[in-house]
């Protein structure tokens, strides 16, 4: 854990160092290599807004309750605004692995977690081609460029 600390504390600082000047700014953090970084930012700048893209799936609570780290992770992504995973599944495993974990007060109606006076949206974001959004596969390549390009 201490490296993995350490590279988040590097990264918060050379984030912390463009954002120097910026009223209000607006920082997206993506995947587990970066769980710490929300809180680390959130630290120094209040105002920023953050957002954490999560890109693999969450484990249900009982599988995440192995990780010794488990407290220093949730805390670190609960410092983002938005928290954002590719399914709703996904963020119903986060919002009870919060719940089984740390003190907290979860609206499991509006999907956000409020811990310590902060609040953490958790929201999905599926990031593929919906279903149903092609009715067949196209006849031809040059077909599949037409109806992709008049979507």
């Amino acid at each position: 854990m201490a490296a993995y600390q350490a590279v988040n504390e590097k990264f918060a600082e050379a984030a912390l160092q463009e954002l120097e000047g910026q009223p209000d700014p607006l920082v997206l953090v993506q995947d587990y290599h970066f769980a710490l970084l929300p809180s680390l930012i959130k630290e120094k700048r209040p105002d920023a807004r953050i957002a954490l893209f999560w890109h693999i799936p969450w484990p249900n609570p009982e599988s995440f309750g192995i990780c010794p780290w488990r407290k220093d992770l949730l805390v670190g992504m609960l410092g983002a605004d938005l928290l954002g995973f590719h399914i709703q599944y996904h963020c119903n495993h986060f919002l009870d692995t919060v719940d089984q974990v740390l003190e907290s007060r979860i609206d499991r109606e509006r999907f956000n977690i409020n811990r310590q006076g902060h609040t953490t949206w958790v929201k999905p974001f599926p990031i593929s081609i919906a279903p149903g959004a092609y009715s067949a596969p196209p006849s031809s390549p040059k077909r599949a460029g037409r109806t992709r390009q008049s979507s």
